[in-house]
């Protein structure tokens, strides 16, 4: 997934390039619905996403992260 935001592919363009590789976005994972609604609304600042993505499970997990 990562490759699809680096390459700043459109939402299908992405959807191809992971099916290529025999993977797809998924609807039941939060993190696939995030990395899509970032693809659709071309924003492709990998560490805004991995703050969104990552930060999301830190703060469900109720778990400090390491320093």
């Amino acid at each position: 997934m990562a490759f699809t935001i680096a390459l700043e592919l459109s939402l299908d363009k992405a959807k191809d390039l992971l099916a290529s590789a025999g993977f797809a976005l998924s609807r039941s994972s939060k993190t696939d619905i995030i990395v899509a609604y970032f693809l659709q609304n071309k924003i492709y600042d990998i560490f805004e996403l991995n703050f969104k993505a990552v930060g999301r499970a830190i703060s469900k997990a109720k778990v400090l992260p390491v320093q």
